[in-house]
């Protein structure tokens, strides 16, 4: 059985890289860290760990603040990291590897921060993921000016 499939061992998603982080995406890491928390109560120990830990990128300090301020308020933030970083930057995580990689928005987002590097998004932050990882990729329609 594949990882995650009924008899299988129980899904993990490993070092967690939120790409573009906020509220949306920080919610949902608090929601499988709880998860985690909730099963291992209830299961015997060496369980597998469902998420180890998170790396968080802004590109904005003010919602680096908001973000960090939400993961104290959360629980999560002895947990993971939250920093500044532009994914123009090739130094940003250099050497880096996640089992997850969550692109919740970002090539809509990125536009304030990195304008026409949309198209090379998924290239730059794919070089982070681990093989066999996987990327999630959420997105929504445009936001009208």
């Amino acid at each position: 059985a594949r990882e995650g499939d009924e008899g299988g061992p129980p899904a993990t998603f490993g070092s967690f890289l939120d790409a573009g982080t906020g509220s949306h995406s920080l919610k949902w890491i608090a929601s499988l860290i709880r998860r985690e928390e909730l099963l291992s109560a209830q299961e015997e120990e060496g369980r597998m760990i469902t998420l180890q830990s998170y790396t968080a990128i802004t590109a904005d300090d003010q919602m680096r603040r908001r973000v960090l301020d939400e993961a104290i308020d959360l629980g999560i933030d002895d947990r993971g990291e939250v920093i500044i970083g532009n994914w123009v930057d090739e130094d940003l995580l250099e050497g880096k590897k996640y089992d997850t990689i969550l692109a919740d928005y970002l090539v809509g987002a990125i536009d304030g921060f990195s304008p026409y590097f949309q198209d090379q998004i998924f290239e730059r932050i794919t070089s982070h993921l681990t093989p066999g990882g996987r990327l999630y990729v959420v997105g929504l329609q445009p936001i009208p000016d």
